[in-house]
């Protein structure tokens, strides 16, 4: 497991990563190739060391549709779009209120205790709050994306990705009418009003397992009654010497 530090150091170049993207995309415009070229080396060179710092990072296949990560020390529902696999929504689209509640009451392999994604830690502004929340660390390091580019479909151990918007557990503090929510489109966080409708995807805190199926009472009585006539075939064999 990576530690804090790595893991801190893993985002501050990822978020100077962002930012060195966000300069490349406004300089495409301009007639300065030498900026260009510059621009573009320090971008891969950012990526690279992005990637090295935080190589320790994975995720895992607990089984049963849990996906833990071992950074962030939580587990991720494997479906993007459970709300609709079962069969609780048409669409998985939702308001915020009603996407906290879905994830409050949310009961999945007996845990119910889930959320909605949330920033991981304090940040300033929206690129650092971008790379610094659970989202943004899911999007850019554990399954690669670039910024401005879309990620969708099933991805790494994860099915149902919606190449769209996503609901954020926290409330936008300057405007309590509007929420936080990230874009699967361009990986990029930013605030919409709640009552607009977003896709939702739960996360737990912590590592997962499934739980564990007993076994039927038939097959355990099976298994013994036949053990235990065996054993009485046995001694009968031995008492009368055949």
């Amino acid at each position: 497991m990576a530690n804090g530090i790595e893991f801190q150091e893993a985002q501050k170049i990822q978020s100077n990563y962002v930012r060195v993207n966000i300069y490349c995309y406004s300089l495409q415009k301009r007639e300065n190739e030498k900026m260009k070229r510059k621009c573009l080396i320090l971008s891969l060179v950012l990526l690279i060391c992005g990637f090295t710092v935080s190589s320790q990072a994975a995720l895992y296949d607990r089984g049963g549709g849990l996906i833990y990560d071992d950074v962030l020390n939580i587990t991720w529902l494997a479906d993007a779009n459970y709300a609709v696999t079962s069969g609780y929504d048409d669409d998985g689209l939702m308001n915020w209120s009603d996407a906290v509640e879905w994830a409050d009451t949310l009961e999945y392999a007996k845990y119910d205790d889930w959320r909605l994604p949330d920033i991981t830690i304090p940040c300033e502004g929206i690129i650092d709050c971008t790379v610094n929340s659970e989202f943004g660390y899911l999007f850019y390091i554990e399954l690669g994306g670039m910024p401005g580019e879309p990620i969708s479909g099933d991805v790494s151990y994860f099915t149902g990705i919606q190449g769209w918007v996503y609901w954020m557990q926290r409330t936008f503090p300057p405007n309590p009418e509007y929420a936080v929510d990230f874009d699967f489109s361009n990986g990029f966080l930013g605030v919409s009003p709640k009552i607009h409708e977003a896709y939702i995807w739960a996360v737990r805190d912590g590592d997962s397992a499934p739980p564990i199926i007993p076994e039927p009472i038939s097959s355990v009585l099976f298994v013994t009654g036949g053990a235990a006539l065996a054993g009485k075939r046995y001694f009968k064999r031995k008492k009368t010497g055949n």
